[in-house]
């Protein structure tokens, strides 16, 4: 499926982004073995220090998705 949106990532942002997703998707997070691994991910682009575009998007959303 394909959405048109004004909002779409390029270049360096859009593979930064695409490189966490592919290794830990963005979805709901539904057992506690999945907020922990989210966590892990979360510490690991926390302790980098200055983050990409791409990853400090991502950071927001999976930081959304620990959170609810």
């Amino acid at each position: 499926m394909t959405v048109n949106t004004k909002f779409s990532l390029k270049g360096p942002c859009r593979d930064s982004y695409l490189k966490l997703v592919t290794a830990f998707p963005l979805a709901s997070i539904k057992s506690d073995e999945q907020f922990q691994e989210a966590r892990k991910v979360m510490d690991r682009l926390l302790a980098q220090g200055e983050l990409k575009v791409g990853e400090e998007m991502y950071l927001d959303a999976l930081s959304d998705l620990i959170t609810a």
